[in-house]
């Protein structure tokens, strides 16, 4: 029986909990096949005519794994399996042992385990409401970027979009995104282990979900062409041409996807918020400032449940 078959007596929420599980466990599967492969480019690199010295790019790296496979692949056919057959000659100038070539095998042993369990956390998601009416749609949006935004995200404790964009570390600070700087760290309180009230300093957003909204949802997005992506052309086009901008190009370019993320996490408060029948407040610039333009039809339809806009103020009567 498979997850699919499993999973459809649960409730949503049942299988949020399943996929925050599955997808924990395909990106500690993901960290060990990366430790094993850098260990392999580390065992590899001489007989590849890697100098000792020389640093190994991510490019270079997948080129070293593509051609461990085809060298794998070929001695693997000649023997049929890999068998016990420790004194067989290889012959083949890169993997010519046997330890050599288990080691290779195990990699991609594990390139096929780490598959599996992110196509087990597509199975999951089926049935998620907000995976199956929205971000199913969203060009850019896989299994596992998908999974991270249903496993950490919840939208019962994020009543605003801004509740989201704080917790994953979009929100400024002095007209940057937030990082692990000291001055970007916040003071918490916490019960310490004597059980008394105490304060330390933390991140204040979660890093993992920044990482892969950042790091490799925004970059799925620009190579997908999502609709999503003008958000990040018209702001990027806007600040390189500012005359009064003095920023960096890297510093423009972290910005311009962290508008782009923060305009699809808006989108996703709104829908999911509605599909778990919870109040849904319109945009600040409309709910705070009056100032309408740009909410489209559905922020307009949905924000009359916002609890802290007065029922009769006329300007959401539409």
């Amino acid at each position: 029986m498979d997850i699919k078959e499993r999973d459809t007596k649960n409730t949503p929420e049942q299988k949020r909990k399943t996929v925050r599980k599955l997808v924990k466990g395909a990106y500690d599967l993901q960290d060990l096949r990366l430790a094993t492969g850098s260990r392999l480019v580390a065992n590899f690199r001489s007989k590849l005519g890697i100098a000792p010295d020389e640093e190994v790019e991510d490019d270079m790296k997948k080129k070293i794994m593509s051609e461990l496979q085809s060298h794998h692949k070929r001695l693997t056919d000649g023997i049929a399996k890999v068998t016990r057959r420790p004194n067989y000659d290889f012959e083949d100038g890169i993997i010519d042992s046997y330890v050599e070539l288990r080691l290779v095998d195990r990699y991609l042993r594990l390139v096929e385990e780490e598959n599996q369990a992110f196509k087990d956390v597509g199975d999951a998601l089926e049935g998620v409401p907000i995976w199956d009416e929205f971000l199913e749609g969203v060009d850019g949006v896989g299994n596992a970027t998908g999974g991270c935004i249903v496993s950490e995200l919840d939208p019962k404790k994020a009543p605003y979009p801004s509740s989201f964009w704080k917790y994953c570390g979009l929100d400024v600070v002095d007209g940057e995104g937030k990082s692990n700087k000291k001055e970007h760290m916040e003071t918490v309180e916490y019960v310490n282990s004597d059980g008394e009230k105490d304060t330390r300093k933390s991140l204040g957003y979660n890093p993992f979900i920044k990482t892969k909204l950042m790091g490799v949802l925004a970059v799925n997005l620009l190579r997908n062409g999502s609709d999503y992506r003008k958000h990040y052309d018209q702001y990027k086009h806007r600040k390189e041409t500012d005359p009064e901008c003095d920023w960096t190009g890297g510093h423009i370019e972290m910005a311009a996807r962290r508008k782009m993320i923060k305009q699809l996490l808006k989108d996703i408060h709104l829908k999911w918020r509605d599909l778990e029948g919870l109040s849904v407040p319109l945009p600040y610039h409309a709910a705070k400032q009056g100032n309408m333009n740009h909410v489209s039809e559905t922020e307009k339809r949905l924000g009359i449940t916002d609890p802290k806009r007065p029922k009769d103020d006329p300007r959401y009567s539409g």
